[in-house]
């Protein structure tokens, strides 16, 4: 699987470096609208931990950024592959 990459490939990182940056921000964003709304918890459902949204607030973002990159490579370098994974690797 990973031997379709070159050592000079370095679309993986980058694109390993964005998604985490992403869910950095996400986490981020989400203590933010917690603390903006004075919530200690975003819900009961997972005593102690936060709520369910503290568990995935970072998966979403980085959900969302890959979509967000996948659209952007669709739209401006015209890839015409089936799946984002391909999109986003460029396969």
């Amino acid at each position: 699987m990973l031997s379709q990459f070159s050592l000079d490939d370095f679309r993986l990182p980058v694109l390993a470096l964005l998604l985490s940056v992403a869910s950095q921000v996400g986490d981020l964003f989400e203590s933010y609208v917690k603390r903006r709304f004075g919530a200690k918890d975003s819900s009961k459902l997972i005593p102690g931990h936060g709520g369910v949204m503290d568990r995935v607030d970072g998966l979403v973002f980085a959900c969302f950024a890959a979509l967000l990159l996948a659209l952007m490579q669709v739209l401006f370098a015209g890839a015409q592959t089936a799946s984002t994974g391909a999109i986003l690797l460029g396969l």
